[in-house]
Parts: structure tokens; sequence; C-alpha cells
């Protein structure tokens, strides 16, 4: 009815008295009423100055966000009141909303004083008082910007008026690194400026524009544009000479640094990180000293890390010698490596070939290529690859799509037929076979589209795009192949891309698989008519877990809270991640998938988003039971004391590996709460064998288990608490100590059940034994041993 008179009023000549009648509404009402009226009087071209200033200063912030999003640019050349009210928003406004919409509105302001003068002034507030953290201000202040680049960055002055803000405000540093990004790709002329002192009076800034200036360097850069910037960072003193400041002099090509570089690659006294770093640089400029280096790291290296970041090294160069002992070491290395392996080995038609050839000689295991992989290696267009890939799985092609049809109308008509699934059961099945690309309440990785807001209650709908993916393709979702220079060529949608790369996301064997290619390298990259989403994916299930799949789908998650499994309780389970240098993330969300597929358990991700903020920490007193797996993160405040206030609850606490200095500000968790007495480790090299103390035998955590040796360090814990039962030792020469106990401890007049271990290298993780540990250990704290013994 709103709507409606608002349109009949908008056709007719109002009188005088229902403007003041609207504008007094507008005025004395608020939400949903003065809204209407602000606009009645738009639709009846009564919205001038007066009436706009008073929506601008309006109580309510939606009315003063439609205030602000109805300015036209007339009233902004002409109306002094509308000018100043806008300066006074863009100076003062604490409400996300608002600022939104002015951020988004400079975009359009035609007046370029107007433009400069509130935008600057957003800048200059978020300098004052930080910007309300809201994902979206940051990115509409820099849309705002982008096509005023050119007049930002004046020759003689460049990017120097944007340091002062700049250095007091992550929002301002965000917009100043994607100014340096552009001005990069589109050589601009007086935006290679760094300023003499810069990188002194505004380190922070100084970081910024050369983060920028590297992800925006492309072949387009021109030459004029390298060569200044390649001066000015060479003149810079050596205490200003960042890892950054480096690698844009390699990638600028200069002489000097790619040799010093190349130095700490060979130098094998150095630290690894720093060796992997050197590595992946020279990767990515393609040095020639590199290419005879590779099959050294291919033969020799001893860690994961760096046989991982030399076989990415050896997919830059057409090297039959790389693939020759990828296939020749593959035996000895740990399943991620070799999945790596396997991805590098089919990005080349020969390394391919040698591939299949050695799988058809029964030299490679037979269980190590699937039909995926058959699938991608046919994408090569190999004559010689594709006869071997149908020698042993057929001919790998698509459903026709009379036969999509018949497949859809068939489980439908068995949906029909067959009771309703269990949502619950269904979970587990989304989570093994969908959560790697979908997101479903809030659950899930975004490849693909997110199935919360999809029309999931249409079963013939989601049947047509589970059965037949290539049937409809959103724009955004189209996979790409990029044939490169070098003879590769690699299939995949495009997850991310820069003026200098593109990031290729593929499915291969229920994972999600990146690729990073720079554009420089690339020959062709021409759209796929084929999704990334394999056909035949509910061909794996069986009817049950397909209905199951379908009432899950269909559900809504908050009428559903408390789910049970076949009859057993639901636990809730937090996974607090916070480790970066033993990939806690991957490792937990690999946990997550085993618990989630076959024990009644909900996982509550709460990952570290900076060291100083974990998502979502705040739902932590809702859980069951929490495992920790941080490692010195500075969360404090209410992120702090809502770990605290768990810990005192009573309920289990589960801790892994770097937990025992989990958290910078609260480093006596350890003591208090596990019982332990971390003093560092020792360092790395031999592997950590595990016996089973004397105390340890016959406790139910390590029912089942089997001792084996970890790549891990062993930590140093000499002092334990008394009240700790030690069930494992890890010894390395001449060296023994505790490497997991439980506990239990008095915490809010309950005897609460710890458990820790000092164990959690991401090897631990693809170790049977490790997870059964862990399970027994969750089964332990839970006093439900039973449910998790499976």
């Amino acid at each position: 009815f709103r709507r409606s008179a608002r349109e009949l009023l908008g056709e007719r000549k109002v009188e005088a008295e229902l403007t003041a009648k609207l504008r007094k509404q507008l005025a004395e009402e608020k939400g949903t009423a003065a809204i209407e009226a602000l606009w009645a009087l738009n639709a009846v071209g009564r919205l001038d100055a007066i009436t706009i200033s008073v929506a601008l200063k309006h109580a309510d912030e939606h009315v003063r966000e439609w205030g602000v999003r109805l300015v036209d640019t007339p009233q902004l050349e002409v109306a002094k009141t509308v000018r100043e009210r806008l300066q006074v928003i863009a100076e003062t406004e604490a409400s996300p909303v608002v600022l939104a919409q002015l951020a988004a509105s400079c975009k359009r302001f035609g007046v370029e004083t107007a433009f400069a003068e509130l935008w600057w002034e957003l800048l200059a507030q978020s300098r004052k008082t930080p910007l309300p953290d809201d994902p979206t201000l940051p990115l509409l202040l820099w849309w705002a910007c982008e096509p005023r680049v050119e007049q930002l960055v004046e020759p003689g002055k460049g990017m120097v008026y944007f340091t002062g803000y700049a250095e007091g405000n992550p929002t301002t540093r965000f917009v100043l690194e994607r100014v340096a990004r552009k001005v990069a790709a589109e050589s601009l002329t007086g935006g290679h400026y760094l300023g003499g002192g810069m990188q002194d009076d505004f380190p922070k800034a100084f970081v910024a524009i050369l983060r920028g200036f590297d992800a925006g360097l492309a072949p387009s850069t021109s030459e004029k544009f390298q060569q200044l910037l390649r001066e000015r960072l060479k003149s810079l003193p050596p205490t200003a000479r960042t890892p950054l400041a480096t690698r844009l002099l390699v990638r600028l090509g200069d002489e000097k640094e790619s040799k010093l570089v190349v130095a700490r690659l060979k130098d094998d006294k150095l630290a690894e990180k720093e060796r992997i770093e050197a590595m992946q640089l020279l990767a990515l400029v393609k040095s020639p000293e590199l290419r005879g280096f590779v099959p050294t790291v291919l033969e020799s290296a001893k860690s994961d890390a760096m046989l991982l970041a030399g076989i990415a090294a050896a997919e830059g160069f057409d090297d039959a010698k790389s693939a020759e002992l990828m296939l020749a070491k593959y035996a000895g290395w740990s399943a991620g490596v070799k999945k790596r392996a396997v991805q590098a080995l089919l990005s080349r038609p020969a390394w391919a070939l040698a591939l299949f050839q050695a799988w058809d000689a029964g030299t490679f295991p037979k269980a190590d290529l699937t039909v995926d992989h058959g699938r991608t290696a046919v994408q090569l267009n190999d004559k010689a690859v594709t006869a071997l890939v149908e020698k042993h799985f057929g001919k790998i092609a698509p459903a026709t799509a009379g036969e999509k049809q018949a497949r859809i109308a068939a489980l439908n008509m068995m949906m029909n037929r067959e009771k309703p699934g269990d949502p619950a059961k269904g979970k587990l099945v989304f989570t093994k076979s969908c959560a790697a690309c979908h997101q479903l309440h809030g659950e899930g990785t975004k490849i693909g589209p997110d199935l919360t807001t999809a029309d999931r209650k249409n079963r013939m709908s989601m049947l047509s795009s589970i059965v037949d993916p290539s049937g409809y393709i959103r724009p955004e979702f189209i996979s790409y192949t990029a044939n490169t220079l070098d003879g590769r060529a690699l299939t995949g949608m495009v997850l991310d891309q820069s003026p200098e790369a593109i990031t290729l996301a593929s499915y291969v064997n229920g994972k999600v698989e990146k690729t990073v290619l720079a554009k420089r390298d690339i020959d062709k990259l021409d759209p796929s008519p084929v999704s990334i989403m394999p056909e035949k994916l509910l061909d794996t299930m069986s009817e049950a877990d397909i209905r199951d799949l379908f009432a899950y789908l269909g559900s809504d998650e908050k009428a559903n809270p408390d789910r049970k499994v076949g009859g057993a309780k639901k636990y809730k389970v937090a996974l607090v991640s916070g480790s970066v240098e033993y990939k806690s993330d991957e490792s937990l969300t690999a946990f997550a998938k085993l618990l989630e597929e076959k024990y009644p358990v909900e996982c509550v991700k709460m990952f570290r988003k900076s060291d100083a903020d974990v998502a979502d920490i705040g739902r932590i007193g809702e859980c069951d039971v929490a495992v920790f797996f941080t490692r010195r993160l500075t969360v404090d405040g209410e992120q702090l004391k809502a770990v605290k206030d768990y810990c005192e609850s009573g309920k289990p606490v589960l801790g892994l590996r770097t937990a025992s200095h989990g958290f910078q500000k609260w480093l006596a968790m350890d003591k208090e709460v596990f019982g332990g007495d971390y003093k560092n480790h020792f360092g790395a090299g031999p592997k950590c064998e595990l016996t089973v103390a004397e105390t340890g035998k016959g406790h139910p955590v390590l029912k089942d288990f089997k001792p084996f040796a970890s790549v891990g360090s062993l930590y140093k814990n000499p002092g334990v608490a008394k009240d700790v039962t030690v069930l494992l030792t890890g010894a390395i020469p001449k060296q023994s100590e505790p490497v997991a106990w439980v506990r239990e401890r008095d915490a809010n007049k309950v005897k609460q059940r710890v458990f820790y271990t000092s164990l959690g290298h991401p090897e631990d993780f693809e170790e049977a034994n490790f997870n059964r540990l862990l399970l027994n250990a969750l089964g332990w704290c839970l006093k439900d041993e039973t449910t998790f013994a499976k």
C-alpha cells in the first residue's frame, strides 16, 4: 500500500500542504515512517536542499544513509548546507551504514572539489578514529578513488599525500597499497615516488607501497617506470633493504641482487625458511641458476616444505630430469608431497606420459591414480597419454543429455518413493562430498556458489545442478584452460588474479588444488564449457546417502540446532586454530572432516584472522569441548576472557603442540590448565620415537594406539605438574621427554578433564595412530569413550 501510494503521488500534482506534512513526518518520525516520507518527497520532486539537510541530521542511521544516497550533483554544486553537512558526516559519523553510503556516493559525485573534500576527509577520519570494523568500507574508498589515481599521484609529489594518513591506520594503508598496485600496472607518471627518508618517517606506509608495486608489476609495465623504480630502490640505505625491496629488485632484473638470492638458496647453513623464500622468488623470475639447482632439491631435500617448494619450482621448467626424479623418489615421500608431485606430473604431456607409463608398467602405485587423474590427463590432448588412460579407465566422456535427464527422473522417483532422509546424516555426506567447494549454513569453502541462498527446497532444480553441472554455469564460476608457453595445460576456475598472475582452482579426488600462473607465461586462456564440479557425483553414493544429502540441503539449520546422529548425543567441538608455523588450519580442517563424517559431532571452527583476532571465539562457551592448536596469539580483552572463562567452566580441554604457548598474554595457561612446563624444544632433525610410559599402560586414551616416529621436533617439558598422568614419552638420541599426558584438575568445583600432547606436526595428522590418539582423548575428556572408539 505504501509503495502504491508513492507511485500515485508521483503521478499527481501535489499541494504544498501535503509536502509540509511529509517534511514534518520526516523530521519527527523514526525508522520506516521517516524513510517512507523521504522516499515520497523524492517521488513528488520536492527533495530540495533543506529537506536533504534534515535527512542528513536525522537520529536514525538509515534515514541519514538515504539522505546521502539521494544527494545529486546539482545540489552538491549549489547547496552550501548540503556540502557542509556531508563534510560533518565525513568527519564525525560513526555508523558504518552511513559511511559506506558516503564512500559509494563519492564515486558518482562529478564535482572534483567535492569528491576530494569528502573522500580525503574519510581517510582523515580513519587516521584520527579508526573507521568501524566493516569489510566494505576500505573497498568502497578504493572504488571511489580508482578512476582518479592519476590525479592523486601528481608528478614530483607522488603518493606522499597518503603517507601521513596511512601510517596510522590500516584502512588507509589498504587504499594506498591498491593505489601503488595500479600505478605499477599502468606505469603512471610520478607513481614511482618513494621519497627520501620515507622508510624511516613512514615505515608502514612504505611497506604498503612496496606491496602494491609487487602486486602491480606486469609485462605491460613500461621500461621507463621499471628503470625509475629500480634506481629508487637501489638508492635506499641498507637499513631499508627489506626482503620486499630485495624481491622487487630481483623482479626488476637487478643482477647484483639476483646473485645474492641465488647464494642464499645454495647456502645449506641458512634457515630453511629463508632458502625456500629465495627459491620461490627465483622461480617467479625463472632464474637459469634455479633450473640447474631444482634437481638437487628433488634428490636430496629432507623436509616436506623444501620438497614442495622444489616441485613447485620444477613446474616452471620443461626439464625431463625433474619428472624422472619425482618418479624415482616418489615412494619415499610423505602423502602430502606425493599428491603435489602427481599434480605437477599431470601438468605437461611428456611428464604425464612418463607417469602413466610407470603406472602401466607397475612401477608406480596403482592406488595413487584415479579416474579424476585420468580426466585431467586427457585434457592435455596428447594421443599417447589418452591411449594409456583409456587402456585402464576406458573412454572418459560426459554423459549424454538423454542419460542425464533419465538419471534426474530416476533419482526424483526414488526420493518420492522412499521416506525422507536424515538431515544430520546428510550433513556428514555434504562435508565429505560437497564442502570442499560449497558453503551451506556458513560451513564449507566458497569456491563454487554458496548454497545457503540457493533454491535448495526445489528438488528438481538441485538434481539438475548436481547431475548436469555444466548445463548452466554462472559467469563467475566458469572454468578456464590455460596453455602455457612452456607446454603445460591446466584447467580450473580463476580464483584470483592480479596484473601479474592468476590462481586456478581445480577439483581432484575430493580436494581443491590451487595453482598460481604468471600471466607472462600463459599462451592462451580459454573459457571451458565444462564445470569444475565433477559429473556423476551422486553415482558414488548409496540411495540412503542421497536421501540424507537432500534432506540436509533442504533443511533450515536454525530449526535443528541440536540434532542427533544414530540416536547418539551430538557434541559441539570448538577447534581453536592459530599456529601458522604448523599449518594448524589445514590440520584441524582435516580432523574436523574426520569427526563430522564418522561421529556425532558438529565442529565450530574458531580460526585465526590475525594474531590479535580469532574468528567466532566468543562462541566457545556454547561448545562441549575445546581443542586448542594456537601459537603466541596476542588476543586480549573479550576474546581472551572468553578463553579463560571456558577453561574455568570445568568443560574438557585438549591442547596440541604449540598450545603450551598458545596465548602470549596468558602463557600461564600451560601450567594452570595443561599442567605442562614448556621450555622450548630441541632442534629439528632426528625423528622423535614414541614409547608408552609406564603410567600410561592400560589407559583408555591409548586403546588401539601404536607408537610411531614423529618428524616434529621434541618439546622440552622437564617439570610437568604432579597431578598429570604421562601417557607417552618421546626420544631422540640422548634425550627423552613426556609428549602426551592427561590431567583432572579442579575448575569451578568440577573435575575438569584435560589432555595435552606436544605432537601435532602436519605429518602427524596423516598418521592413523595419531588420529586414534586424538579420538580416544576426545572420548576420555567427554567421558564417552564408546562413541569415539570405532
